[in-house]
């Protein structure tokens, strides 16, 4: 799930780089450490970035399963096909 969180990262942010400045080592060491999480986009809507976050938990445990990730997706989808007037 947390891989899937940067799927999600990387769809908003249209692949940007990420980590740029960290070796692998230290990139590695401090996502299993739980210290490293990608910065959230400034322009991302808050229930994506809320899910991103979901999705990084430190705690396995905590992070949502794909049936929940689907439907926070799902919603997110109907929210903004009634704010765009979107069949």
């Amino acid at each position: 799930m947390f891989s899937f969180g940067i799927v999600l990262w990387e769809i908003w942010t249209a692949g940007a780089q990420l980590y740029s400045g960290f070796t692998m080592g230290a990139m590695f060491a401090g996502i299993m450490q739980g210290s490293l999480r990608p910065p959230l986009p400034k322009d991302c809507w808050p229930e994506w970035a809320a899910l991103m976050q979901r999705c990084w938990a430190s705690n396995p445990r905590q992070r949502p399963s794909f049936e929940g990730v689907a439907s926070a997706l799902q919603d997110m989808l109907n929210a903004q096909r009634s704010v765009r007037g979107w069949a």
